[in-house]
């Protein structure tokens, strides 16, 4: 952003979409590609991950999920 040959109107672009994330669901999209991928490693598949259940569930455990040992 501090770049002098980036012009304004893409700055104020991104801005604008950074404005419009948001970092839990962002989050939560992330644990959904991990879990998709696990389960196409996986032989039996996987019923557990953030894939598997809706996102008022994911936040409903998201402080837990920041205990030493999650993986």
């Amino acid at each position: 952003m501090r770049h002098a040959e980036i012009d304004e109107e893409i700055k104020d672009k991104l801005r604008f979409e950074g404005q419009r994330l948001d970092p839990v669901e962002l989050l939560y999209r992330i644990r959904e590609g991990q879990s998709a991928l696990a389960a196409l490693k996986s032989d039996e598949g996987s019923n557990e991950g953030p894939g598997k259940k809706s996102f008022d569930q994911f936040l409903s455990q998201l402080p837990k999920l920041w205990h030493p040992g999650e993986v």
